[in-house]
């Protein structure tokens, strides 16, 4: 432990680890950050520290990219975010995370009303659902996808604070990114949509919104020579 960030990134912890590690917790208020990124703890594992956040109910920061989580890691985590009123930060890029994602981060963004960072880059937000126990990929329809977006675009506005989004390199077509834009929260100021490989008239359409929304900060791929 580093002041008071809770440091376990880059262990290698699995599954097995962090049960084992969760189960020494105690109550620690003092404790505001909590790093478990790069761990192959899975959809069980993450599940099993969404159950002990109760343990840090100041945390502010919550990172766990790469941590192999999917979607049904997040739905666990999500059950559990009330329990961290105060997070500012969460962190949940490079997970395997699917177009439903996007479903359960909706309906869960009024528990997150102090939320300011939201990274969930190189995710296949577009068109696969992973069943990782089966073995099985299911093509998601672009317009269930897309209705998923629109959705998760909607309800971004019940985390009032939400400033910066990153969702670089997501897979993201067109109809997609255009959903995301369409009621995307009016107090996002910092917004990173590059590596969705787009085109140049949706990268128009998307300048467009982020200017006349006052958007400080929209990194975007640059226009083609």
């Amino acid at each position: 432990m580093a002041g008071n960030l809770l440091d376990f990134s880059g262990k290698n912890l699995t599954h097995e680890a962090i049960l084992c590690i969760c189960d020494h917790w105690c109550i620690s208020p003092e404790i505001t950050a909590l790093d478990l990124s790069g761990n192959p703890l899975g959809p069980s594992g993450v599940a099993h520290v969404a159950q002990y956040l109760y343990m840090f109910p100041n945390l502010r920061t919550i990172s766990l990219a790469r941590t192999a989580m999917r979607t049904e890691g997040l739905k666990a985590l999500m059950q559990s975010i009330r329990m961290v009123p105060n997070l500012e930060e969460l962190d949940l890029m490079e997970n395997n995370l699917d177009s439903l994602a996007l479903f359960s981060l909706a309906q869960h963004m009024l528990r997150m009303e102090h939320l300011k960072v939201l990274n969930l880059s190189c995710n296949a937000f577009r068109d696969t659902y992973c069943d990782q126990e089966k073995f099985t990929i299911t093509l998601v329809p672009d317009d269930v996808a897309i209705g998923f977006m629109k959705m998760f675009s909607l309800c971004s506005g019940r985390a009032p604070l939400l400033e910066t989004l990153y969702i670089h390199q997501c897979h993201l077509i067109p109809q997609l990114l255009k959903a995301l834009m369409g009621d995307l929260s009016i107090h996002i100021k910092v917004l990173d949509i590059s590596g969705n490989n787009i085109d140049a008239e949706t990268r128009r359409y998307v300048t467009q919104i982020a200017q006349e929304r006052h958007m400080a900060g929209l990194v975007n791929d640059p226009e083609p020579a």
